[in-house]
């Protein structure tokens, strides 16, 4: 892949991030919209973990895919 499109594709990784946060966030407001979270097993609400799932899934996909950008920049060496 060559440099510029290496470059041309890094915000993307970011935006994935970003996303990943948001729907973290968003997984917690719906855990305790009510007022307290529930901690009883199988009381939480389908959209909570499936919302919290794709969350950590695009956190953790955005931050490695972000940092493997950055490194293949700092081990090529045209540049």
């Amino acid at each position: 892949m060559s440099a510029g499109r290496r470059h041309t594709y890094r915000w993307l990784n970011f935006l994935l991030f970003v996303a990943g946060i948001a729907l973290l966030a968003l997984s917690v407001w719906l855990d305790v919209r009510d007022g307290v979270p529930s901690m009883k097993k199988g009381d939480q609400p389908f959209e909570v973990v499936l919302t919290g799932a794709l969350g950590i899934a695009a956190l953790g996909n955005g931050l490695y895919r972000f940092w493997k950008s950055f490194k293949n920049d700092d081990q090529d060496p045209k540049g």
